[in-house]
């Protein structure tokens, strides 16, 4: 009789990070297209909820965008400095 191979890590091929990740974002794509299509709303009603799902989206990006955490920072440290020097005279 032939010798078994089983299928151990070290006989694993190695993974495919690339490709894993790509797939499982292809199906996550089609799994959301495929849930907001059979959801019990209208037509309208659908893109309505798409539209407005856009727009809070396109705000949530443009407000991190707009963030300027340096800015934010030095901020911060100018604050302080003033307070500091408030406390020592």
């Amino acid at each position: 009789m032939g010798q078994m191979v089983t299928n151990s890590p070290r006989n694993a091929p190695p993974l495919d990070w690339e490709a894993l990740i790509i797939g499982l974002t292809i199906g996550f794509i089609i799994g959301a297209a495929l849930a907001l299509f059979k959801a019990p709303v209208s037509g309208r009603e659908l893109r309505q909820q798409i539209r407005d799902k856009v727009t809070q989206t396109g705000r949530q990006v443009r407000e991190r965008v707009e963030a300027d955490p340096l800015a934010d920072s030095l901020e911060a440290g100018k604050a302080a400095a003033r307070q500091r020097q408030s406390a020592a005279r």
